[in-house]
């Protein structure tokens, strides 16, 4: 593999991941007039929605411009050894095991945060509690706190923790079961 192969794959890995934070953004509606979230969405929005004019859902239309970057650049290094199918299957399973990463991580970004730093203005602060809050909300209506602990980021970790696991072991059944 050649410099301009590795360079292209890492500019597409680059921009997928990018895609992946626009899709999260729009998922959990973050608030819209932060800064990082207002130039994502400005920015980002419109290509896949050029790309899939056919569909009107912009969710889906991110995720797939995701998705379709990272073929791309998987397919430029894994072309002479693998199946388009499995390279796709690959990338579906990266882009996935990117999401579960970053709202794992998220979440003990959060903890941190709330011990560091608690009711901090930063930007990138408040979009990683607002990430964290999505996902530990409805944890928190099963689970309140107690004592004036709040146990539902070690909850969330174990689920975000499982579901990697599967993420990760699913892509290695799929691997045996294409050989």
């Amino acid at each position: 593999m050649n410099t301009s192969n590795v360079a292209l794959v890492l500019i597409s890995m680059l921009i997928s991941y990018v895609y992946v934070f626009a899709f999260l953004f729009r998922t959990f509606k973050v608030d819209y007039y932060n800064p990082i979230v207002k130039t994502s969405v400005n920015w980002l929005e419109p290509i896949p929605n050029a790309i899939f004019f056919f569909s009107s859902n912009p969710l889906l239309n991110t995720i797939l411009i995701s998705l379709f970057v990272k073929v791309i650049g998987a397919f430029l290094v894994l072309s002479n050894s693998y199946s388009a199918v499995f390279i796709f299957i690959i990338c579906v399973f990266d882009v996935v095991g990117f999401i579960v990463q970053v709202l794992f991580f998220s979440i003990i970004g959060s903890v941190i945060m709330s011990w560091v730093s608690p009711n901090s203005d930063n930007l990138f602060f408040r979009l990683v509690n607002e990430f964290s809050d999505a996902i530990l909300n409805p944890i928190r209506k099963f689970i309140p706190a107690m004592g004036g602990l709040d146990f539902t980021p070690i909850f969330g970790l174990i689920l975000f923790n499982f579901l990697n696991s599967f993420v990760g072991n699913g892509f290695i059944v799929w691997q045996l079961a294409l050989r």
